[in-house]
């Protein structure tokens, strides 16, 4: 289960992985629901196997209202290009059919991986910031077909 591979989750019980499962489940459908958006299972193309998910959350930081992308893919899938991939069709999403002016990400100083798939997605580094009790990187990606 992706929740069960999350870095965050190693010092948690699986009774609290589950909870924290059905948190997030819970917070998909409330943002499916309010805002239209959330997170999309993501399936290889040969053989369907679940891989993961990505999506556009919605979110309010100072007062503001902030469009974050968001990706997770299990781990024995990593180094297939498979988070660049669904990031990069988030991103187009985002642009193309949603029409939003930019899109961010909030990723772990410590997470790598994460931040190298925002790179290759386009996505530059903006700021360092406190965010719900976590030091996080802000990385933002604007559409340039917005920008007046």
């Amino acid at each position: 289960m992706l929740f069960s591979e999350s870095p965050s989750l190693l010092l948690f019980s699986e009774e609290q992985k589950r909870e924290k499962a059905v948190e997030w489940v819970s917070r998909m459908k409330k943002s499916f629901k309010d805002d239209g958006l959330g997170f999309f299972s993501c399936y290889l193309k040969n053989d369907n196997t679940f891989i993961g998910h990505c999506g556009i959350l919605k979110r309010k930081f100072f007062d503001e209202d902030i469009f974050e992308l968001g990706y997770a893919i299990l781990r024995r899938f990593w180094n297939n290009g498979y988070a660049t991939e669904a990031a990069g069709l988030c991103i187009n999403f985002a642009f193309e059919s949603l029409e939003l002016k930019s899109l961010s990400a909030f990723i772990e100083p410590g997470n790598t991986a994460s931040i190298l798939v925002a790179q290759k997605s386009g996505m530059a580094f903006k700021q360092e910031i406190f965010l719900e009790n976590k030091n996080l990187r802000h990385f933002t990606i604007l559409n340039t077909d917005t920008i007046e």
